[in-house]
């Protein structure tokens, strides 16, 4: 299973802390790829602002119990 369809299975199931754990041992230019991959429109902002945005990103499609 690649990790775009894990990180669409964990937000779906609402498992933030799994996605979380995914995405975030990836560098940020894998994870962009991976987060527009399982299909959310990412950020051109690059850093600190970046992860801030996956975290936001990820805990919303979590709490909402849907994919990107």
């Amino acid at each position: 299973m690649n990790e775009f369809q894990e990180i669409n299975i964990l937000t779906s199931r609402g498992d933030i802390n799994g996605a979380l754990s995914l995405i975030s041992k990836w560098s940020e230019s894998v994870a962009r790829k991976i987060l527009k991959k399982a299909g959310y429109r990412v950020t051109p902002h690059a850093g600190r602002a970046f992860w801030t945005w996956v975290q936001v990103t990820l805990t919303d499609s979590a709490q909402q119990r849907r994919c990107g």
